[in-house]
């Protein structure tokens, strides 16, 4: 809140002490480290990382209790990307988005 009330600005490592940044590099490494990290996010099955965008986009609109909800039922769904024999629940990802919004209209 305090940063964005008064608009101050921060060095890289008290923005790594409020959760704001994940990781801190020396700056010659910053372009071979963004890239890294890019490909390792580029790894992560499409199911799950579409899940995560549901999670924060549709969260951001919603009551708290209505977001954690919908965090808890696509945690469930997410479960199912690890299971054995597992069916690719992409096709639902438009029920799950529907219904989040239709919770809160």
């Amino acid at each position: 809140m305090d940063l964005c009330i008064t608009g101050r600005w921060i060095d890289a490592r008290e923005a790594m002490l409020v959760g704001l940044v994940a990781e801190v590099v020396p700056a010659l490494s910053l372009t071979r480290r963004a890239f890294e990290m890019a490909q390792a996010l580029g790894r992560l099955p499409r199911e799950q990382a579409a899940l995560i965008k549901l999670a924060i986009w549709d969260g951001l609109e919603l009551p708290l209790r209505d977001g954690i909800a919908l965090e808890r039922r696509l945690a469930e769904r997410a479960k199912m990307l690890t299971a054995p024999n597992r069916k690719p629940i992409a096709p639902s990802l438009k029920r799950a988005r529907n219904s989040s919004i239709s919770s809160h209209s």
